[in-house]
Protein backbone atom coordinates (compact mmCIF):
# COMPACT_ATOMS: atom_id res chain seq x y z
CA UNK A 1 0.00 0.00 0.00
CA UNK A 2 1.13 3.29 -0.90
CA UNK A 3 1.73 5.72 1.92
CA UNK A 4 -0.77 7.97 0.69
CA UNK A 5 -3.28 5.25 0.14
CA UNK A 6 -3.44 4.58 4.16
CA UNK A 7 -6.71 5.13 5.77
CA UNK A 8 -7.49 7.50 8.67
CA UNK A 9 -7.41 5.84 12.21
CA UNK A 10 -10.16 7.10 14.59
CA UNK A 11 -9.43 7.33 17.89
CA UNK A 12 -11.09 4.19 19.29
CA UNK A 13 -9.11 2.11 16.69
CA UNK A 14 -7.14 -0.28 18.83
CA UNK A 15 -2.81 1.07 19.15
CA UNK A 16 -2.11 -2.77 19.15
CA UNK A 17 0.10 -2.68 16.19
CA UNK A 18 2.39 0.44 17.62
CA UNK A 19 4.90 -1.44 19.65
CA UNK A 20 6.98 1.34 22.20
CA UNK A 21 5.36 3.53 24.71
CA UNK A 22 8.84 3.97 26.01
CA UNK A 23 11.03 4.41 22.74
CA UNK A 24 12.51 8.13 21.36
CA UNK A 25 8.83 9.03 20.14
CA UNK A 26 7.18 8.32 22.96
CA UNK A 27 9.55 10.10 25.23
CA UNK A 28 10.46 13.32 23.23
CA UNK A 29 7.94 14.20 20.69
CA UNK A 30 4.89 14.63 23.07
CA UNK A 31 6.28 17.26 25.17
CA UNK A 32 6.95 18.64 22.14
CA UNK A 33 3.64 18.78 21.13
CA UNK A 34 1.96 18.93 24.54
CA UNK A 35 4.04 22.52 24.87
CA UNK A 36 3.03 23.86 20.87
CA UNK A 37 0.18 22.02 20.07
CA UNK A 38 -2.08 22.52 23.13
CA UNK A 39 -4.27 25.54 22.15
CA UNK A 40 -5.65 24.04 18.82
CA UNK A 41 -5.09 20.40 18.78
CA UNK A 42 -6.70 19.43 22.33
CA UNK A 43 -9.53 16.57 22.77
CA UNK A 44 -11.81 19.70 23.02
CA UNK A 45 -12.82 21.06 19.25
CA UNK A 46 -9.53 20.35 17.50
CA UNK A 47 -8.21 22.19 14.32
CA UNK A 48 -8.72 20.17 11.59
CA UNK A 49 -9.87 17.20 13.72
CA UNK A 50 -6.26 16.30 14.43
CA UNK A 51 -6.08 15.52 18.31
CA UNK A 52 -2.50 15.90 19.45
CA UNK A 53 -2.52 16.55 23.10
CA UNK A 54 -4.67 14.48 25.74
CA UNK A 55 -4.67 11.07 24.54
CA UNK A 56 -1.81 8.50 24.95
CA UNK A 57 1.41 9.18 22.60
CA UNK A 58 0.95 6.23 20.70
CA UNK A 59 -2.63 8.16 19.35
CA UNK A 60 -0.41 10.94 18.52
CA UNK A 61 1.58 8.66 16.76
CA UNK A 62 -0.72 7.03 15.16
CA UNK A 63 -2.32 10.57 14.40
CA UNK A 64 0.78 12.14 12.62
CA UNK A 65 2.53 8.99 11.06
CA UNK A 66 -1.01 6.82 10.18
CA UNK A 67 -3.27 9.63 8.88
CA UNK A 68 -3.40 10.32 5.26
CA UNK A 69 -2.79 13.81 4.10
CA UNK A 70 -6.52 14.35 4.37
CA UNK A 71 -5.93 16.52 7.89
CA UNK A 72 -3.61 19.10 5.95
CA UNK A 73 -5.76 20.21 2.82
CA UNK A 74 -2.58 19.10 1.20
CA UNK A 75 -0.32 16.91 -1.19
CA UNK A 76 1.84 16.23 1.88
CA UNK A 77 1.22 13.67 4.53
CA UNK A 78 1.73 15.19 7.95
CA UNK A 79 4.83 13.18 8.82
CA UNK A 80 6.77 11.45 5.84
CA UNK A 81 9.01 9.18 7.59
CA UNK A 82 12.52 9.91 6.44
CA UNK A 83 11.89 12.75 4.88
CA UNK A 84 11.24 15.79 7.22
CA UNK A 85 11.10 18.48 4.23
CA UNK A 86 8.20 16.07 2.69
CA UNK A 87 6.74 16.99 6.27
CA UNK A 88 3.65 19.12 6.37
CA UNK A 89 4.15 18.91 9.87
CA UNK A 90 7.78 20.30 9.54
CA UNK A 91 6.68 22.84 6.85
CA UNK A 92 4.06 23.83 9.75
CA UNK A 93 6.56 24.30 12.53
CA UNK A 94 9.82 25.72 11.06
CA UNK A 95 7.14 28.46 8.43
CA UNK A 96 8.83 27.35 5.76
CA UNK A 97 6.32 26.83 2.88
CA UNK A 98 8.94 26.96 -0.54
CA UNK A 99 6.99 25.69 -3.39
CA UNK A 100 3.97 24.66 -1.38
CA UNK A 101 0.88 26.55 -2.52
CA UNK A 102 -1.84 26.39 -0.25
CA UNK A 103 -4.04 28.81 1.65
CA UNK A 104 -2.83 27.54 4.68
CA UNK A 105 1.03 27.81 4.17
CA UNK A 106 1.25 31.51 5.69
CA UNK A 107 0.08 30.22 8.86
CA UNK A 108 3.26 28.29 11.13
CA UNK A 109 2.21 26.58 13.90
CA UNK A 110 1.41 27.17 16.83
CA UNK A 111 -0.39 30.17 14.80
CA UNK A 112 0.23 32.34 18.62
CA UNK A 113 2.39 31.84 21.96
CA UNK A 114 5.43 29.93 22.48
CA UNK A 115 6.28 28.37 19.46
CA UNK A 116 9.34 25.13 19.44
CA UNK A 117 12.63 25.81 20.12
CA UNK A 118 15.39 25.39 17.58
CA UNK A 119 16.25 22.17 20.17
CA UNK A 120 13.10 20.80 19.50
CA UNK A 121 12.67 21.68 15.55
CA UNK A 122 15.57 19.62 15.53
CA UNK A 123 14.51 17.05 17.39
CA UNK A 124 11.76 16.44 15.61
CA UNK A 125 13.59 16.63 12.66
CA UNK A 126 15.73 14.17 13.78
CA UNK A 127 12.66 12.11 14.49
CA UNK A 128 11.63 11.99 11.42
CA UNK A 129 14.42 11.74 9.51
CA UNK A 130 15.18 8.31 11.33
CA UNK A 131 11.95 7.27 9.70
CA UNK A 132 9.08 8.26 12.52
CA UNK A 133 9.34 5.03 14.53
CA UNK A 134 6.98 5.02 17.51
Amino acid sequence: MHERDRRPLAPEDPPDDIPHEDGVFATEIPPIVDTCCTGCHGVVAPSRGLVLTGVAPSQVWRTLVAQAQAATETPMLLVEPAFPTKSWLMRKLTGDFNAVMHEDCESPMPPAGVGPSEAEVGTMRAWIAAGANP
